[in-house]
C-alpha cells in the first residue's frame, strides 16, 4: 500500500553526516578526505604530516589506538546497556506482571502487561543474539582483526534482521501508553492495591535502580528511541575496516531512525483519532448507525464548490462511501440471516401441530399410548435440528459478522468528524482565512483515513465472504438433518387413508417399532 503524500518523506533518505551512502564505492583515501570529522585530524594535521616524516609514522598509530579505545567503549556501552535493559524487563515481569495477575481486573492486566510480556520475550531473544555479535566484534577490534576476515554475522546485520519484529511490538506498546498510564494511576490510588504495589516496588528495587511500576513501563520506548543514537555513535566513532559491515551499519542507523519516527507518528495519529472519537456524542452515534446520515453528508460535500480545497478529497470520499456501503450491507445481511433462522424455527415448530392433531385424533383410544413415543421423537428431531442450526450460525456466522460490524463503527464516527472538519477547512481555505487551531490536525486525520480505510475495507469484505460461505454450510447441514430424520415419518403417513382408524393404528405400531430400534 503506497504511502500518502504527507508521509512520503518517511521513505526518503535522510542526508546527514551520520548516515553513509548505501552504494559505497570510494577508496579509503577518498573516505578520509570526505569524512575528516570521523578520523580525528583536520587541515592543520594534514600539513604537519607533509612537513615531518616522523609524524606520518607515529601520529596515525596513536590516532588508531585512540579510535580503537573509543570504538570499544561504544561497543561495550551498547552491549551492556542492552543487557541491563532486558534484565529490568524481567524484573518488571516477575515483581509486577506475575504478582499483579489475579489481584487486578483481567482486562486491565491485559492492557498493561499483555504486549509488555510479548515485548519482553522479543527483547530477550534479540539481546541474546546481538550480544554474541557484540562479543565477537569487541574481540576483533581489540585484536585488530580486519573486517574482511570476519565471517560471523555483524551487529548491523543482526539489528536490521530484527528491526521489523522490534518495530512492530514496540509500536503497539507505544500506542497503549496513555491507557497504561491511566490504569497504573488508578491502581496507585486504590486503597486495596497501593500497599501491594509498594511491596512490589520494594522487591523490585533490590534488583533494579528503577523506583516504581511507572518507571519500568516507560523503559521500552526509551530504549527503542535510543537505538538510533547508539548506532549513530558507533558509526561515527568507527572507521572503514574497523567495524564489520561498516556501510551496512549506516543503513541500520537510517532504518532505526525511520522506525522511531514511525512509532512517534503512529502515537500522534492515535491521539488524533481518539480526539475525533471523543468529539462524537451518543446521539450522533445513534443517528450515524441507524440512518443514511453519512451518505447524505457525503453527497452534500461532493456538490460543494469548496471541496476542491481539501487535499485528496476524491479518494477519501470514495473510501468513506465504500465503508458505509459495506457496513450497511453487513447489517442487512445479519438481519436477513436472523429472519431466516426465525422463520425456519417457526416452520418446523408447526410440525407439532401435525403431531398434536393425531394426539387429539387418538385421544381416549388404545392408540394414544402407542403414539406418545412417536410424538416425542418427532419433537426431538425438530428441536434438535433447530438448536444445531442456531448454534452453528451463532458460532460461524453471526459472531464473526457482528465483530466485523463493530470494527466499522469507530471508522464511521471518525469519517463523520472528517466530513464536518472538511467542510470547515474548505470554507476557510476558499475565503483565504487562516487555519485555526481546531483544524491544524485535519491533514493528519485525512492521512489516517487514506492509509487505514483500504485495509479495513479489505478485512470487512473478506469477513462478509467468509460469513456467507459459513451460512450456506449451516443451511445445508440443517436441511440434510431434517430431511434425513423426517422423511420416513412423512412418507409413511402420507400413504395412509386417514379415515381408516385401523390403518392409522397399524402405522403407529410400525413407527413405534422403528423408534425403538433406532434407540
Amino acid at each position: 500500500m503506497s504511502l500518502p503524500k504527507m508521509f512520503q518523506s518517511r521513505g526518503k533518505r535522510i542526508m546527514s553526516d551520520t548516515l553513509p551512502v548505501t552504494s559505497f564505492s570510494c577508496s579509503l583515501d577518498e573516505t578520509f578526505a570526505t569524512r575528516r570529522d570521523s578520523y580525528g585530524f583536520g587541515q592543520q594535521d594534514s600539513e604537519t604530516q607533509s612537513l615531518a616524516g616522523i609524524s606520518v609514522k607515529t601520529e596515525p598509530i596513536l590516532r588508531s589506538k585512540d579510535k580503537q579505545k573509543i570504538v570499544l567503549a561504544v561497543l561495550l556501552e551498547f552491549r551492556d546497556s542492552e543487557t541491563a535493559y532486558v534484565r529490568d524487563l524481567h524484573v518488571a515481569r516477575r515483581y509486577y506482571a506475575e504478582r499483579l495477575n489475579g489481584h487486578v481486573k483481567k482486562s486491565e492486566w491485559k492492557k498493561v502487561f499483555q504486549v509488555f510480556s510479548e515485548l519482553c520475550q522479543q527483547a530477550t531473544l534479540f539481546e541474546s543474539e546481538i550480544r554474541k555479535a557484540f562479543d565477537e566484534e569487541i574481540a576483533n577490534v581489540a585484536e585488530e582483526v580486519q573486517a574482511s576476515m570476519r565471517i560471523k554475522p555483524s551487529v548491523a546485520r543482526i539489528f536490521l534482521n530484527w528491526l521489523p519484529k522490534l518495530s512492530s511490538v514496540y509500536s503497539r506498546y507505544c500506542l497503549d501508553q496513555d491507557d497504561i498510564v491511566k490504569i497504573v494511576e488508578k491502581w496507585s490510588c486504590s486503597p486495596s492495591l497501593s500497599d501491594y504495589l509498594q511491596e512490589c516496588d520494594s522487591m523490585a528495587k533490590i534488583e533494579s535502580k528503577s523506583w516504581n511500576l511507572d518507571s519500568f513501563l516507560v523503559k521500552p520506548m526509551q530504549r527503542f528511541l535510543k537505538y538510533p543514537l547508539l548506532l549513530n555513535q558507533l558509526y561515527k566513532s568507527a572507521s572503514l575496516g574497523m567495524i564489520q559491515d561498516y556501510v551496512l551499519l549506516g543503513e541500520a542507523c537510517h532504518q532505526s531512525e525511520l522506525a522511531s519516527q514511525r512509532a512517534n507518528e503512529m502515537k500522534r495519529r492515535r491521539d488524533v483519532v481518539v480526539d475525533a472519537l471523543n468529539a462524537v456524542t451518543d446521539t450522533q452515534e445513534i443517528l450515524l448507525l441507524s440512518t443514511d446520515t453519512i451518505s447524505k453528508k457525503i453527497s452534500k460535500l461532493k456538490t460543494s464548490i469548496n471541496i476542491f480545497y481539501v487535499p485528496e478529497h476524491e479518494n477519501i470520499v470514495s473510501l468513506i462511501e465504500n465503508l458505509f456501503s459495506s457496513y450497511s450491507q453487513l447489517v442487512a445481511l445479519r438481519t436477513s440471516i436472523c429472519e431466516w433462522i426465525k422463520h425456519s424455527r417457526m416452520h418446523y415448530t408447526h410440525m407439532h401441530t401435525f403431531v398434536d392433531s393425531y394426539v387429539h385424533f387418538c385421544k381416549e383410544t388404545p392408540s394414544m399410548r402407542k403414539w406418545v413415543p412417536v410424538s416425542l421423537e418427532l419433537q426431538s428431531i425438530a428441536k434438535g435440528a433447530i438448536l444445531c442450526l442456531v448454534e452453528q450460525c451463532q458460532k460461524d456466522v453471526l459472531k464473526p459478522m457482528s465483530k466485523a460490524i463493530h470494527y466499522c463503527r469507530n471508522p464511521l464516527y471518525i469519517a463523520d468528524v472528517w466530513i464536518r472538519l472538511a467542510t470547515a477547512f474548505s470554507k476557510r481555505r476558499h475565503s483565504g482565512l487562516a487555519i485555526e487551531a481546531d483544524l491544524e490536525l485535519f491533514p493528519l486525520l485525512s492521512n489516517c483515513l487514506l492509509e487505514e480505510l483500504p485495509t479495513l475495507l479489505s478485512l470487512t469484505r473478506r469477513a462478509a465472504d467468509e460469513c456467507i460461505v459459513a451460512f450456506s454450510k449451516s443451511q445445508a447441514t440443517f436441511f440434510a438433518t431434517v430431511t434425513k430424520s423426517l422423511t420416513p415419518f412423512v412418507s409413511s403417513f402420507s400413504s395412509v387413508n386417514f379415515s381408516n382408524l385401523k390403518a392409522i393404528e397399524d402405522l403407529m405400531d410400525q413407527s413405534v417399532n422403528n423408534s425403538t430400534k433406532s434407540v
